[in-house]
């Protein structure tokens, strides 16, 4: 039972999921047509000061 607590306390983090972060630097960033993978991984670095990207590709893959 403790790896279930373990799993849910990382999981409630400090910032959204990665699907709304991903969504938010689209339509923050102008020409966000245009924007890369390695674009949209910096602007969730420097605003909610995380970095996974096995996570933001299947983000992207959902969208």
């Amino acid at each position: 039972h403790s790896a279930m607590t373990v799993k849910t306390s990382i999981k409630s983090g400090a910032h959204p999921n990665y699907s709304a972060m991903v969504k938010q630097a689209l339509t923050t960033c102008k020409g966000f047509q245009k924007m890369s993978r390695q674009a949209i991984l910096s602007f969730i670095k420097q605003n909610f000061g995380v970095e996974n990207k096995a996570a933001l590709n299947k983000a992207l893959k959902a969208l």
